[in-house]
């Protein structure tokens, strides 16, 4: 049997059991059906929008029992509903995309609105007036669709593909172009700014919010580790649409403070499309740091390269001669990697040759001169404190007591660039380079099984490795440590349509954010 046959013989079959069953349920039960189920008084759930609006005859008079499609452009899918009495009619569950809204009734003529964008968690309301005539004719509305949602007290904000692609963005991380929408502030550091800079991203004020406190979701599915931050940063390649939504937003995207940011991850259409992006970047016309500028002579830039590459590619799942997916099954897949040099520079205080060899007799305490006394460790076994300068008559640690692990560490610091006047004064100054790197691979299928079943099945795996600046180099190497962070995401989401008025979303979602911190030295 075939699925659609199937589907056919087993929907009318169902329904009459989910009646009976519904009878059993108790009050608490019944309660949570109806959240999972996106009739049209209940609203869409996480990620999906809504489409509605009244059917009009030329007259004003509502018109009820019209067939009323709404067909997803890029990929000609479909979904059939009918108005009411009230002349009202609802898709609820839509995924964000572009459709095309289409009325027929007999008597009338058959009418059409295309190019209507439905955002992520949009309400769009389109209502139509049908012309008097017969259904054979076909009259096409070319005036723009609303932009404006009405149909909800929600507010918010999509940042569609066109500015996360276009706009400028160093860091390549489509959640800061949420700046873009209204009282939105980030206040992290703004060169922590890459896909795994998840910290930096969730430090943003939204509606007066304090940073650290909403709720991150991707394709529907929520990726909001302990902390309040995004678990996974999506490639710009891989992203769709970013929706910023500051307050009255549905119960159910809770676990937040103060703001959501929901991220719709693109998906294959009828036709192939693709993209390739590079940049290589040197620091031969950068401008070198303060610290380096102020040694004498003048301490140049470390070498900083900085390489990014991305693609995406998506369309139809086509296998000569054995299955044509068009109008059915799309695939999509992105990838994205980089390599990325930071520079730094920082003045230290390094030992000088006297305290290398552990004479400190010309060493002072601070800037008014004082003398650093060194104590005898072994003196306190005896219940007093000595000082070397009082036991040997010179402010030095005697050879025998110097440890010779100590003495071979020494040898990893470079020698001070000028005198210090007291111990702990700067000295000298050290520029280095830490390389970040980072991998992120995305994949996305989308299925019509049936005329009443779609669903979409998104994966996502990230790594990045953040090493610290070793600044010297080998076991007196400052700051030697590696942060790896390892993350995988995996979305699945299903749209059932059981009769015209009644949709059943079900959705499952997995994430995991290991942050594997490693000291290196």
């Amino acid at each position: 049997m075939t699925v659609g046959k199937f589907a056919s013989s087993f929907f009318p079959a169902v329904k009459p059991w989910i009646r009976r069953g519904l009878a059993y349920l108790t009050p608490a039960a019944l309660l949570l059906l109806m959240a999972i189920t996106a009739a049209p008084m209940f609203g869409q759930v996480s990620y999906y929008g809504t489409i509605r609006g009244l059917i009009h005859d030329p007259s004003g008079a509502v018109v009820p029992n019209a067939k009323v499609t709404a067909t997803d452009e890029p990929r000609n899918l479909a979904r059939t509903t009918t108005s009411n009495a009230s002349g009202e009619y609802v898709f609820p569950d839509v995924t964000p995309s572009t459709y095309t809204i289409s009325v027929e009734v007999a008597g009338f003529n058959k009418i059409e609105q295309k190019g209507v964008v439905v955002d992520t968690q949009a309400r769009v309301t389109i209502d139509l007036t049908l012309q008097v005539g017969g259904v054979a004719q076909s009259v096409e509305v070319t005036a723009a669709a609303p932009t404006i949602e009405t149909a909800s007290a929600s507010v918010g904000q999509a940042i569609d593909e066109q500015k996360i692609e276009e706009l400028p963005n160093v860091g390549r991380n489509a959640l800061i172009m949420a700046k873009l929408a209204e009282n939105v502030i980030f206040t992290g550091n703004p060169v922590m700014n890459r896909m795994q800079d998840q910290g930096s991203t969730a430090n943003v004020s939204i509606d007066g919010s304090v940073g650290w406190s909403g709720n991150w979701l991707i394709d529907g599915i929520p990726e909001t580790d302990w902390d309040n931050r995004p678990i996974l940063i999506a490639s710009i390649e891989a992203v769709d649409e970013v929706k910023v939504m500051y307050n009255t937003y549905d119960a159910e995207i809770g676990r937040n403070a103060g703001f959501v940011v929901n991220t719709t991850l693109k998906s294959g259409t009828n036709d192939i499309h693709g993209a390739i992006f590079g940049a290589i970047r040197r620091n031969s016309m950068d401008a070198n740091q303060f610290f380096n500028n102020a040694t004498t002579p003048v301490t140049q830039l470390t070498p900083i390269p900085n390489d990014n590459w991305a693609f995406n590619l998506g369309g139809p799942v086509v296998i000569p001669h054995l299955y044509d997916g068009k109008n059915k099954t799309f695939w999509f897949i992105s990838y994205e990697g980089y390599n990325n040099g930071t520079a730094y520079s920082s003045a230290f205080y390094q030992p000088t040759a006297l305290e290398r060899a552990g004479d400190f007799s010309q060493t002072k305490a601070d800037a008014a001169g004082d003398p650093l006394l060194l104590y005898d460790p072994t003196s306190t076994n005896a219940g007093t404190r000595k000082t070397f300068l009082s036991e040997y008559g010179k402010n030095a640690i005697p050879t025998g007591m110097i440890n010779p692990v100590g003495q071979a560490i020494m040898g990893y610091y470079p020698a001070n660039m000028t005198a210090p006047a007291f111990y702990g004064q700067p000295d000298s100054t050290s520029a280095t380079t830490s390389f970040s790197r980072g991998r992120q691979y995305v994949g996305k299928l989308d299925e019509q099984f049936t005329s009443w079943w779609r669903a979409s099945a998104s994966e996502m795996k990230c790594w990045t490795v953040e090493p610290g600046p070793g600044w010297f180099g080998g076991a007196a190497a400052q700051s030697g440590w590696a942060l790896w962070r390892l993350e995988d995401l995996f979305a699945l989401n299903n749209t059932i349509t059981i009769n015209p008025t009644t949709v059943l979303a079900v959705r499952y979602g997995f994430n995991r954010f290991p942050n594997q911190y490693y000291d290196i030295t």
